[in-house]
């Protein structure tokens, strides 16, 4: 779960950043290893210009 500071961040051309497409990539790392990603990335996507609250729960189901 996100909030929609992450589904509607955009680059400086205006494109969403791509979450759906990230997460794909990033299946198999750790909770905490993909709440950091999503960060580091997202501030790659805007040039650290975050212009509303980017929250995320990260759950991992184990068998």
């Amino acid at each position: 779960m996100c909030s929609d500071g992450v589904t509607e961040a955009r680059n400086s051309t205006g494109t969403f950043y791509p979450l759906e497409e990230r997460l794909r990539t990033w299946a198999d790392i750790s909770p905490w290893g993909l709440a950091g990603n999503l960060v580091d990335d997202l501030s790659r996507h805007t040039a650290g210009e975050h212009r509303d609250d980017i929250t995320a729960l990260v759950v991992r189901r184990t068998l």
